[in-house]
Order: C-alpha cells, then structure tokens, then sequence
C-alpha cells in the first residue's frame, strides 16, 4: 500500500533505502498517489476562493481534513519482462555490417583497394555507432521526461484540490498547471525525438520491424581504455603515442612519407632548406603587397628538379602528418572535457540523491512540506537529465577518438543536444 500526503495530515512511514526504491515514484506516491487525470482550466472557480468562513466550512465537510481526500491505494503491478530481445551495440555492428557485402574484402584486391575499402567500412561503423548511441540517449531522455511530467502533475492536482477547498486561490493552481502542461509538452517532443532516433537506427540496419524485434538497452557500454598523457606533459595533450598508433593504421599516409623520403635524400639538405626560405620570402613579399599569391621562377632561383620534387613532397606530407595530430589533440580534448563533466555530474547527482533522501525523511517527520518534496524530486531529475547528456558525450568522444586511432577520418565536432528541460524547480507562492 502506498500513502498519500497533504500540507495537512501526514501518515507516518519509514521509508525504504535509497538504493531499494525508484526515488520519482517514492517521491510521486507519498506527495499525491490520487491517480491524476490533468484538468481543464473551467474545473476550478473562476473568482478568487471564497471568504476564510466559507473557506473552514468547505474544509470542515471532511472531518480529518484532507486525510479524507487522499486514501490509500495498492501499488502498481510490477512491469512486465520485456520479450523483445536486446539491441546491444556489437548486435547492431553485426546486423549493419551484413546489409553491405561490398565492404567485405575479397581476394585479388590492391592495397590501395584494400586501404579504401576499410576506411569506407569504418565510416559506415561510426555512423552505426553513432545512430545507435543517439538512439540509446534520447529513450533515456524520454523515460526521465515521462517522470517529470508525472511529478509535475502531481504538483497540478494537489494545487488543484487545495483550491477545491479554499485554502489555495485560481492563480496559484494555475501556475502549477502550468508548470504541468510544459512538462507533458516536454515529455511528447521527448518521445517524439526517441521515435525519430529509432527510426533513423532501423533504417540504416535495414528493419522496418525494429521496434517489435529489439529493445536498446538502458545503460551505456563499458569504454576500452585510451592511454594517458605523461605526467610531465600538458594535461590537454594528447599523447605521442597516439599519433603513431593513429599513423600505423594509415597505408596511405605511411606511403607518401616513405616517397617522400625517398625524394627527399636525392638533394642535399642545404639545397632544400634553401627552396624552403626562397618560397617562405616570396610568400611574404605577396602578403605585403597586398597579393593573394606570389610568383615563383624555379629556373631563375636555380632550382633542379630534384629540388622541386622534394620540396613539394616534403611540405605535402608535413601538411598531412599536422592534420592528423591536430585532429587527434581535438578529439582527446573533447573526450578529456566529456570526463570531467561526467565526474562532476556524477558527483552532483549523488549529493542530489542524499538532498533527497534527507527531504523524504524530514517530509515523514512533518519538517517540510510537498512543495520542498517536489521541488527536491525535479532538482534531482534535472540532473540526472544532464548527466545521462553528459555521458552520451563521452561516449561519443570516445567513439570518435577510437575512430581515428583505427585509421578513420576526423568528425567535426558536434555540440550536446542542447539544454536539457528541467521539469521546473518553482515553488508555488503559499508554502
């Protein structure tokens, strides 16, 4: 049996460890567990509450006050086991996979086939990645928008019996059926966007049926691990050792660096080094008179040809190498912050909890009101909003910056999804 509360007359109950409870539905049930049904606008007077006299005697009508207006109801059955069989992200890898057998490498192939085949067939796994993971992150955020939408109904019916009787007027019930209507809005833009993001995961693994085969699951994947900077290093840094891990999985790459090696021992090192500040004043001479580009005599600076070859091979390659490691620091970067924004979410969310284990207690002790109950309960769903947010970034940070060390091409980088509606932590005026 679960036990509803008013400002009024409270039941006395000790409530379960935290960890054994959902805390938004121990929260929903002992503030309001009248099943609520969202009224309209016209159900409550339309002038202000009636005098204090009138006021007593509609309250009067119950003789223990609101205790006779909320009563106690059984508890929901549990859920039943979902059948659909789990969408985990390696299952999702395998169905996409099999839709392209063109990626599949067959004998005979060149090395520059090869090369371009995998790189195209990692493209193809992070968008998978990628598809899935958005999908995973916006069920969460419509599984926290439905609770955010039952706990600020709750807010609505509470305020909406309290005018009933008088001890609340039109406008204060208003503002918390506002705060309810926003958060049901919330909450359908939220399941629309998990519908869209399944929808998107489904199309690309080739099933039409996906939402009656598979479920996805609640929780993110276990993360491989990336080696650390050194301590003596800058700690935004990427590692060294990254770049060559990156490099080794990059034919092509390897291949022009191997020419242009080669290129580059056929001159002298004066030689190039020569060409190298010929073409550095030439381009300044052009800057400062205004030019978009200079002009440049090979014969008349006495170049070979040899020269030439070496000197274009040479910046080409250190154009391509400066590409990758600057690629490389954005994404660990990014993954770095992702860390430390899951870390401090993760502690917040946990100092949130204890907050509201500690409201539920002094709730029970009569110490504060359902106002603070709510209130507390929406805080705390607001940051788990944020934090399931936060982990979807490291995640994909993660997945990105694996991405490039297995040989694939840089992703720009993409913001979060947004601010996250909180549910509202406004107190009713009155309380």
């Amino acid at each position: 049996m679960s036990f509803v509360f008013s400002d009024r007359v409270r039941e006395r109950a000790r409530p379960a460890p935290l960890a054994r409870w959902r805390w938004h539905l121990g929260a929903v049930a002992l503030a309001c567990a009248w099943p609520l049904a969202m009224p309209s606008a016209a159900e409550l007077p339309q002038a202000e509450p009636l005098d204090w006299r009138q006021a007593n005697e509609a309250v009067g009508r119950y003789l223990r006050g609101h205790a006779d207006l909320l009563k106690a109801e059984p508890a929901p059955p549990p859920a039943a086991p979902d059948a659909r069989a789990e969408l985990g992200l390696d299952a999702a890898l395998a169905q996409a996979l099999a839709r392209r057998p063109e990626l599949f490498m067959r004998p005979g192939q060149s090395p520059a086939e090869t090369s371009g085949q995998r790189r195209e067939a990692l493209e193809w796994q992070r968008e998978v990645r990628e598809a899935w993971g958005q999908a995973v992150l916006a069920q969460q955020l419509a599984r926290l928008s439905e609770e955010a939408a039952h706990v600020a109904a709750t807010g609505a019916e509470l305020g909406r019996r309290m005018a009933q009787v008088g001890t609340w007027s039109r406008a204060q019930w208003l503002r918390e059926h506002t705060l309810s209507l926003d958060a049901q809005l919330a909450r359908d833009n939220a399941t629309t966007a998990a519908a869209a993001a399944r929808a998107q995961l489904w199309q690309k693994l080739g099933m039409a049926d996906g939402d009656t085969r598979w479920h996805l699951p609640g929780d993110w994947p276990a993360l491989a691990p990336i080696p650390s900077p050194p301590v003596d290093g800058q700690p935004d840094a990427a590692p060294p050792a990254l770049f060559e891990q990156a490099l080794t999985q990059r034919p092509d790459l390897l291949a022009a660096r191997v020419e242009a090696q080669r290129v580059v021992q056929a001159v002298a090192p004066a030689q190039l080094a020569a060409a190298q500040a010929q073409v550095a004043q030439a381009a300044q001479a052009a800057v400062s008179q205004g030019q978009a580009t200079g002009a440049l005599n090979p014969v008349a600076l006495g170049w070979n040809h040899a020269q030439e070859r070496a000197l274009s091979a040479n910046l080409a390659v250190q154009a391509q190498e400066t590409t990758l490691r600057l690629d490389l620091q954005n994404a660990w970067r990014q993954w770095q912050m992702a860390q430390s924004q899951v870390t401090r979410l993760s502690a917040s969310q946990a100092a949130q909890t204890e907050l509201l284990d500690d409201m539920q207690r002094r709730y029970n002790g009569m110490l504060k009101s359902t106002w603070d109950l709510l209130a507390s309960a929406r805080e705390h769903m607001a940051t788990q909003q944020r934090l399931q947010q936060a982990r979807h970034d490291l995640w994909l940070s993660h997945t990105r910056l694996q991405h490039l060390l297995a040989g694939g091409d840089a992703v720009p980088h993409s913001p979060s999804l947004g601010a996250v509606p909180t549910g509202g932590t406004q107190r009713s005026p009155g309380h």
